[in-house]
Formats: structure tokens, sequence, C-alpha cells
């Protein structure tokens, strides 16, 4: 390591060795702010994953099962097109595919229900289904734009806001 990153670890250490050192409320600031990065790490890692790494592949040729989970800080356009990317990536790699089911279930971070009170686990919102017919309709298109387009998109994002919990889903 060069010096200047030794000081700056220096210097983080000793920030919190004072901060730790100044009482509860020292403490406090600690395990707040560390909890706030665990948090955004984790938010980063876990909120923004595509169909073909958090879904489950039930069979190559017949179906593929993919799981969503949203959050409240999604919008439900932006959401809609992510989908329909991936319908078509998938689509497009994989010509034998038959069937694609996408499962969109709300976190329950963050969620309260109509009484205030929050929510203890996730909620399962609904799915979309494309047959093969579909598939093979979206395999003729050159580019995902031409397949999906503006409206399409915009209807696609109108049927998530309304499944159970889809109301809580931001619009830009």
């Amino acid at each position: 390591m060069d010096q200047q990153s030794l000081s700056k670890l220096a210097r983080f250490k000793a920030w919190h060795t004072r901060t730790w050192s100044a009482g509860w409320i020292g403490k406090a600031k600690i395990i707040v702010l560390w909890y706030m990065v665990i948090m955004l790490c984790a938010a980063i890692l876990l909120g923004e994953k595509r169909m073909p790494t958090d879904g489950t592949l039930v069979s190559s040729d017949t179906e593929v099962v993919t799981r969503q989970v949203l959050t409240t800080s999604n919008g439900a356009r932006a959401i809609a097109q992510r989908t329909l990317h991936d319908v078509y990536d998938l689509a497009q790699q994989k010509p034998q595919l038959q069937s694609v089911r996408m499962e969109f279930v709300m976190s329950s971070a963050g969620v309260k229900d109509q009484y205030g009170n929050p929510i203890k686990e996730d909620k399962p919102m609904g799915k979309f289904e494309w047959s093969a017919g579909e598939l093979a309709e979206a395999r003729k298109y050159r580019a995902f734009h031409l397949w999906a387009d503006d409206r399409t998109i915009t209807l696609y994002g109108a049927m998530l806001k309304q499944m159970p919990s889809g109301h809580l889903l931001r619009d830009y």
C-alpha cells in the first residue's frame, strides 16, 4: 500500500475510535452508519437482478419460471420494460423455449398495510405468461424496440399497477 492509502486508513480508524469512545451517542452514530452501508449494499445487490440470474429454470425447452422481487421504489414502467427485455432476450437466446412465466412479488421492505402496520412477509402480486406462439413472434423481430414499442411497455406497466400491491409501485 502506498503512503496516501495508509493515511486514509489511519484517519478512518482514528475517527471510528474517537466516535466510539464518545459515549452512547458516538456508538449509536457508528451503528447507524454501518447499518445504512449494509442496507445500501443489500439493496444494490438484490434490487436490480435481471431475469436469468434471479429466476428458476424449470425446464430448458418448455418453461422458464422467474420470480422478480419488487420494492416500492421501483417504477411500473421500468419494471415492464425490463421484463419484456428479459423475455425478448430469452426468446432470442433459446429458440427451443416454448413458454415463459414471470412471477412478481412485492418485497415487505418498507411496505405498510392499509392500517399503517409494517408487512412482515413478501406479497405475491401476479404473473405474466408468454406462450410458444408469442415467443416465436418475438423471435421474428431483429431488435427489442421493434417488438416492444412504447405502447406495449405502457400496457404492461399498467397491468403491473393493477396487480395486488401494484399501487405501491412508483410512477415517474
